[in-house]
């Protein structure tokens, strides 16, 4: 089976002056070996931090790492000389369409200093990085997360 590969086009971010608006991005899945070796990364980071490890690691897969990468960052205990380092590695599976008319002849490696100017891009564009990975969105989980915890709650 081949790697997933995902066109994404930018789309328009609150309180952000949207200097990405409608630049469009091909994702490539990592292959095996590379995804492998970056969540074994990740997961010795979280434990790291003192986060805890399900007993079965290779069934919680992309989806269970980003939860705990998630918890570990809502502890505020991760060590950002090992995370900021992984977080870019994401960044290593985009590249750019300059010319979306003429993809082939355009397609190339983004630059991550030039052809993204937005900080919100940049984060935007991880979230689609392990979202091609695992189907899951760590930005949305989050987002479920912080809402639940602010909604406030009825007693009866």
């Amino acid at each position: 089976m081949a790697r997933t590969i995902k066109t994404v086009q930018v789309p328009s971010f609150p309180n952000c002056k949207n200097r990405d608006l409608g630049k469009t991005f091909l994702i490539t899945e990592w292959d095996a070996l590379t995804a492998d070796r970056w969540i074994q990364r990740v997961a010795y980071a979280v434990v790291n931090t003192g986060g805890t490890l399900p007993l079965d690691l290779k069934n919680a897969g992309w989806e269970g790492i980003a939860i705990m990468g998630i918890n570990s960052l809502l502890r505020g205990n991760m060590d950002p000389n090992i995370m900021i380092p992984l977080a870019e590695e994401l960044l290593n599976c985009v590249q750019i369409i300059p010319d979306p008319k003429f993809p082939e002849q355009s397609l190339r490696r983004a630059d991550l200093d030039g052809d993204i100017e937005e900080i919100a891009t940049r984060w935007w564009l991880r979230n689609e990085v392990v979202s091609v990975h695992t189907g899951f969105s760590p930005a949305d989980a989050l987002s479920a997360l912080i809402s639940s915890i602010m909604t406030p709650r009825t007693t009866d």
